[in-house]
């Protein structure tokens, strides 16, 4: 999965706090996270995400 360029994970009524296992995708450029509940605020792990774009 280290390849992986393009995640979308949204509309899955996800909740919680984000964690770390974004930065096991190092080349992820964009991320949909639109419309689930999470709290908290972004890990200090994405300023490793070179790539990502959109978010």
């Amino acid at each position: 999965m280290g390849d992986l360029e393009t995640l979308n994970l949204g509309k899955n009524h996800l909740s919680g706090q984000l964690t770390d296992m974004f930065s096991q995708l190092p080349k992820l450029s964009t991320l949909d996270l639109s419309f689930n509940r999470f709290s908290g605020s972004l890990p200090k792990s994405f300023q490793h995400l070179k790539d990502l774009k959109t978010l």
